[in-house]
């Protein structure tokens, strides 16, 4: 009877070490997705501000 139990508690750590797993690496794929869409928009922000930047010196020279 005990070994059942022991099965039955070592089945459950394990059970939730893979959620806890899972869990882990879904909100480190969600921050590396926040993070990418930051430097994607800072990214385009510096892109439109230097064709900016040359438009505004090509008018001027």
């Amino acid at each position: 009877m005990r070994y059942i139990v022991f099965i039955g508690l070592l089945l459950l750590l394990i059970v939730f070490f893979k959620l806890f797993l899972w869990l882990t690496v879904f909100i480190m794929l969600i921050l590396w997705f926040v993070v990418f869409i930051r430097l994607f928009l800072w990214f385009v922000i510096f892109i439109r501000l230097l064709l900016r930047n040359i438009v505004f010196i090509r008018l001027v020279c």
